[in-house]
């Protein structure tokens, strides 16, 4: 995952290694709009997503310390 932008608008990418079914993006601390969530990716995927938020002092570096990923795979662990 990687997060660019600022004044409140972000692009996120996302690919993975394996195939990943109903990932979920979450930001702990920080409301944000999502493009898309709760989606499946191929190894051989790489999603482009944006994220709007409505503190537009919020970093690109604070939103990635905040992610939390959580997929199918991590329900009951």
């Amino acid at each position: 995952v990687a997060i660019t932008g600022g004044n409140g608008r972000f692009d996120i990418t996302v690919s993975a290694s394996t195939y990943v079914k109903s990932l979920e993006i979450d930001f702990n601390n920080h409301d944000a709009l999502l493009s898309d969530n709760y989606f499946d990716i191929t190894s051989s995927e790489v999603l482009h997503l944006t994220a709007e938020v409505s503190d537009t002092t919020v970093t690109a570096e604070q939103l990635m310390a905040d992610l939390t990923l959580q997929s199918v795979y991590d329900i009951g662990r």
